[in-house]
């Protein structure tokens, strides 16, 4: 009878066995070399072209990747976790015709993250079923709440994990009604209720707060802070073997390329960029028919294929950076100036017009890079317990920071990042007591970062939100 297995609640004793569940239990995620059951699963929507496209022109050096991976750490005896992947920008309902206007210009940093994240779950051997429309976010979520109490019924072995966008998540929530409260309530629920609370008093508003998770489950493209997780995405390489052969004799010119696709973001830019212009041609890739606030003097190539871009980028000696790239790949690579500085920015010029430097991709921007970060994710990151200590407490290092320096400068100076499970063991006296930091006086806040210590009086102040690091 079918009311003898309720896989939501925990089984009796006496309860009969589901034989497919012992296979389940049994199954192991084996990598993947052959990407035809992925083409074939995305062909379905037109919606994905632009992906598929992508990994496509990707796939050898993806399962390069994969095997090289497999070569370097033990890839054997992980779980095969049932996976849905709903993209809620590209359906219909959103209104944003990301898809659409992929081949004309729109925006692609969305598309190119979730085809990277996509090909990374079906290479490492997770079973996943995408999704672009609430039809059949629907049709999945209905075989996880089957009942009319709106408890999950399946939801343990239908769906495992959930990658979703903000527009997604909404819709998400309203798909499933009631039964929302189950999936809400199975991350780490006390830590988020200071979230919350902290973002109310701070008068925070966003569409990415109010949701009561954990900031670890919000995945990001650049490793802009360490309270999220960084998904990231692949550099793709679109110089074949015959352009690679010839890459020596590109002439590097004096000229720099711009990022800046749409005409308003050159605006209040044009000082900064005589000084450029004064020692090289300036190039940009804006679309659109607005060039107001494009200097005259800036070549504009308009909408370029990767290809062509990276043609480009061969022949120029200036390029774009941001935090990141500044502090973990730093110069030759990357200047950091102050722009409003005319006299930094000239000597910057003159300095990396004196310099060859030779291209550079960062590790975690491959392919090899990208499978290792989203297998250590999967493998280890747990919202639903809170019991698992990953990173092992055994990494920490703990360091003080002198006066006037924040945390995050003296991790990124000895090339470390603040790891936000570590806090709970430092924001305590006895814990700092462990590094020689004895607090004679003791206080706590609900704004500052950090636990702070006063070293002249031996006054130590801790955090009361223990979840905003």
């Amino acid at each position: 009878m079918s009311n003898q297995v309720e896989n939501w609640c925990p089984r009796l004793p006496w309860r009969a066995k589901n034989p497919n569940e012992e296979t389940d239990q049994k199954t192991v995620a084996e990598i993947r070399i052959n990407f035809d059951p992925l083409y074939k699963m995305m062909s379905r929507h037109e919606e994905f072209r632009w992906m598929t496209l992508r990994i496509r022109r990707m796939a050898d050096t993806w399962i390069e990747a994969i095997k090289s991976l497999a070569e370097k750490q033990n890839l054997e005896n992980r779980k095969r976790k049932k996976i849905l992947v709903h993209l809620g920008l590209l359906t219909k309902e959103s209104g944003f015709k990301i898809a659409e206007n992929a081949f004309s210009g729109g925006p692609l940093g969305e598309l190119v993250q979730w085809s990277d994240l996509i090909t990374s779950l079906y290479l490492l051997g997770h079973d996943i079923r995408i999704s672009a429309s609430l039809a059949e976010l629907k049709e999945i979520m209905k075989k996880v709440v089957g009942n009319r109490s709106g408890c999950p019924t399946q939801g343990d072995k239908v769906v495992e994990l959930i990658y979703i966008d903000i527009v997604g998540l909404t819709q998400f929530k309203k798909t499933l009604g009631p039964s929302w409260v189950h999936y809400q309530f199975s991350y780490v629920r006390d830590a988020c209720s200071h979230l919350v609370l902290f973002s109310k008093s701070k008068g925070h508003k966003t569409p990415w707060g109010k949701w009561n998770l954990n900031p670890q489950q919000f995945y990001t493209m650049f490793p802009h802070t360490p309270d999220n997780s960084f998904l990231g995405f692949v550099v793709e390489q679109h110089l074949n073997s015959s352009d690679i052969k010839h890459i020596n004799d590109i002439k590097r010119q004096n000229q720099s390329l711009v990022y800046g696709k749409v005409d308003n973001f050159w605006k209040d830019k044009k000082a900064y960029l005589d000084v450029i212009h004064t020692y090289m041609e300036v190039h940009g890739t804006v679309h659109g028919t607005s060039t107001i606030y494009i200097p005259g003097y800036v070549k504009n190539h308009g909408i370029l294929s990767g290809r062509d871009l990276q043609f480009l980028l061969r022949e120029t000696k200036l390029t774009s950076q941001h935090p990141y790239a500044e502090v973990y790949i730093g110069k030759p690579h990357v200047w950091t100036v102050d722009i409003n500085d005319l006299s930094e920015v000239e000597k910057a010029v003159k300095s990396i017009l004196n310099q060859k430097i030779d291209p550079y991709l960062p590790y975690e921007f491959t392919c090899e890079g990208m499978l290792q970060r989203m297998n250590a994710f999967i493998e280890r990151q747990d919202f639903c317990h809170g019991q698992v200590m990953w990173p092992p407490l055994s990494a920490l290092q703990v360091k003080l920071a002198e006066p006037g320096k924040s945390c995050k400068q003296v991790c990124q100076e000895s090339q470390l990042i603040c790891e936000p499970s570590f806090f709970q063991h430092l924001n305590k006296d006895k814990a700092l007591l462990k590094h020689n930091i004895e607090c004679l006086t003791i206080e706590s806040a609900n704004d500052i970062l950090v636990p702070s210590f006063d070293g002249r009086r031996k006054h130590c102040v801790f955090q009361g939100t223990p979840v905003i690091n």
